[in-house]
C-alpha cells in the first residue's frame, strides 16, 4: 500500500523554459546569440554547486557574469534567472487531492533563488507535509542519499512510497532504491498513473 507521494517540482508541477533565460542574458552579453544559446546552463559544474548549496548567490551570479560575458547588476539577473517557470495546474490538482489521505513530500533539485522566487510567485503549490530542496540537503537526484532523506522526513519505507520526476537517471535511482516510481512526461495524466499504483481519488 502506498502511504508517502514524493514528487519532483520543475517540470512536473512547474515547467520552466531555460531557453527563456538564455534570450534574456543575450541582451548583456557580448558574446553573440547564437553562441549564448549553445551554452549548457543546467549541466554545468556551477549550476550543480549551486544546487548542492556550495557556493552563495552572490558567487553563482558572478560566475555566470564571467560565462556568459553579461553587463548585468545582480538585481536584473535574479529576474531573468528566476522567471523560466509556469505552473501546471492538472498537476497540482492531482496532488492536492491526495492531501490529507498520503504523506506529501516535495523532492526537488533546486537553489535558493529559485526556490525563494516560487514561494512569491507561486504559493499555491505548498500544499506537502515536507521538502526536501538539494540546496538544504548538499545532495542532487540523482544521489541515492536526497532520496533516503525524503524517506526518513516521510518516515515510511520505499516499498510505500511512489516517486514522481521527468528524467529517466532520477526515475533509475528511485527504483534502484525499491520505490514505486511515475515518469513524469508533459501531457500524461498523472491521475491515471498514480492509479496504477494502487492509489484512488
Amino acid at each position: 500500500m502506498i502511504r508517502t507521494v514524493i514528487s519532483d517540482m520543475g517540470n512536473v508541477i512547474l515547467p520552466f523554459d531555460v531557453t527563456a533565460f538564455l534570450e534574456r542574458i543575450s541582451e548583456y552579453s557580448s558574446m553573440n546569440k547564437e553562441d549564448v544559446m549553445k551554452i549548457p546552463v543546467l549541466h554545468d559544474g556551477l549550476i550543480n554547486s549551486f544546487c548542492k548549496g556550495l557556493i552563495s548567490p552572490q558567487e553563482y551570479y558572478h560566475n555566470m557574469k564571467k560565462i556568459f560575458k553579461a553587463d548585468i547588476d545582480f538585481k536584473k539577473f535574479k529576474r531573468i534567472y528566476c522567471d523560466i517557470f509556469s505552473l501546471n495546474s492538472s498537476v497540482l490538482h492531482t496532488l492536492s487531492k491526495l492531501k490529507g489521505e498520503k504523506k506529501l513530500i516535495l523532492l526537488s533539485n533546486t537553489d535558493t533563488l529559485h526556490f525563494n522566487f516560487i514561494k512569491k510567485r507561486y504559493p499555491e503549490i505548498f500544499i506537502f507535509d515536507d521538502y526536501v530542496l538539494s540546496y538544504q540537503t548538499g545532495s542532487v537526484k540523482p544521489e541515492h542519499h536526497i532520496f533516503e532523506q525524503a524517506l526518513k522526513l516521510a518516515g515510511d519505507k520505499p516499498e510505500s512510497a511512489v516517486f514522481i520526476d521527468d528524467m529517466e537517471e532520477n526515475i533509475q535511482a528511485a527504483e534502484e532504491l525499491g520505490l514505486k516510481t511515475v515518469h513524469f512526461v508533459s501531457g500524461k495524466d498523472l491521475e491515471a498513473e498514480l492509479k496504477k499504483w494502487g492509489l484512488s481519488f
